[in-house]
């Protein structure tokens, strides 16, 4: 929390709060689909749950309501919900028309714009870069690492719930089904932690770099092109990029 204040300071010394959120000017993207949305907000909800539910599995404490059955079973709802649309959104990203995954390729314009994005989010430059939909920490992030996690989080937690099927091979290895066990769970709450890290950052971030777009995404409501454009960033714009005041009278659920 306190990282986030220091950063946020950052953004009121320098000016970047005052322009977002009292003028309200914001550099915003190509809007996600329909579909694009609902796996998100899905995916969103299914990962705070199973990072909630898992960390009382973990710790458990006494709750107002339910029990450590109730919350295990929850959590293993979750996980299937989770699994099954991480599945869906792979899917979709390779089979849909618009082709998403090539927004995830990583180019040489990326490469040269990784220090200068960088030196954006630590203040020591006052824009960053715009070579595509995704800057190419995000690239990095959401188009590899975030997937590499989530099925290993998804396999440990398999092999959680069916370690004798799913160790047998470990066994050998490791001395016994349990001391697998005892692995794995260090694995799955190791990569628990991650995306709760994870999701604590992309959070500030969405709120402090893309609010309106972030507002379009869980509550449908459509940033329009209005007010004077952000001219220290509008050398960097491309094709697809506005800077717009935001009408709240605009839904689109």
């Amino acid at each position: 929390m306190a990282l986030y204040i220091v950063h946020f300071g950052g953004d009121i010394i320098t000016g970047r709060a005052r322009k977002r959120f009292i003028k309200w000017q914001w550099s915003l993207h190509e809007l996600p689909t329909g579909i694009r949305r609902s796996f998100h907000r899905i995916h969103a909800i299914s990962i705070l749950a199973l990072a909630a539910t898992g960390i009382y599995l973990r710790f458990p404490i006494q709750l107002p309501i339910g029990d450590h059955t109730s919350i295990k079973y929850l959590h293993y709802a979750m996980a299937i919900i989770a699994t099954v649309f991480f599945a869906a959104a792979v899917l979709n990203t390779f089979i849909s028309r618009n082709k998403p995954y090539k927004e995830f390729a990583f180019s040489k314009r990326d490469a040269k714009a990784v220090l200068p994005t960088i030196k954006y989010y630590i203040f020591m430059a006052s824009s960053k870069p715009h070579v595509a939909n995704y800057n190419p920490l995000q690239k990095a992030i959401y188009g590899f690492m975030v997937p590499f996690l989530m099925v290993m989080q998804i396999a440990t937690g398999f092999a959680l719930l069916f370690s004798p099927q799913m160790l047998g091979w470990a066994v050998p290895l490791t001395g016994g089904l349990e001391i697998a066990r005892v692995y794995t769970r260090f694995a799955h709450y190791l990569v628990n932690w991650f995306f709760i890290l994870f999701l604590s950052v992309h959070i500030y971030l969405a709120i402090t770099e893309d609010l309106p777009g972030l507002l379009y995404l869980f509550f449908g409501v459509r940033p329009v092109s209005k007010g004077q454009p952000d001219h220290e960033a509008e050398a960097h714009t491309v094709q697809g990029v506005v800077y717009a005041r935001f009408d709240p009278s605009s839904e689109d659920i």
